[in-house]
């Protein structure tokens, strides 16, 4: 169902960067006509479906659960460093500048804009706590 949702952005994207970016799809299906129809529609490379052993030692590699699909892992073409391991959540919070971000071999988020929602959790948790106290202690100290 995720996957359902995050693949239209993910095309979206590959298409709107041309020859810059690559999507290669390694599935963790249960059936070959799954994958196929992840893949219909798209100019996507792919791990084939015959070949289990090398897509399981990827999403190994590359830290990938069933629990946490899809994922989107960023890989430098030319250095075959990783780049990002949380590529879906950078392209979710910042789709404008993260694939600029990307291409330069950089993250697509800072640790700040990963940290920021819930550094705002954590001040508003803050802020409603010297509220209820400064509002509060009156009523106690009389």
């Amino acid at each position: 169902a995720d996957c359902d949702a995050f693949t239209p952005q993910l095309q979206s994207v590959a298409a709107a960067h041309g020859g810059d970016l690559t999507v290669v799809l390694v599935s963790l299906d249960h059936h070959p006509a799954d994958m196929a129809r992840m893949m219909a529609g798209t100019d996507w490379l792919c791990v084939p479906w015959r070949e289990h052993a090398r897509r399981r030692s990827l999403a190994e590699r590359m830290d990938v659960s069933a629990t946490d699909l899809p994922k989107l892992v960023i890989i430098d073409g030319n250095t075959h460093h990783v780049i990002s391991v949380s590529g879906r959540a950078d392209l979710e919070r910042r789709p404008l500048t993260c694939v600029r971000e990307w291409l330069k071999s950089r993250a697509g988020l800072s640790w700040w804009n990963k940290a920021k929602p819930w550094m705002l959790v954590g001040l508003a948790s803050l802020l409603v706590w010297n509220l209820a106290v400064f509002m509060l202690a009156p009523l106690f100290l009389e």
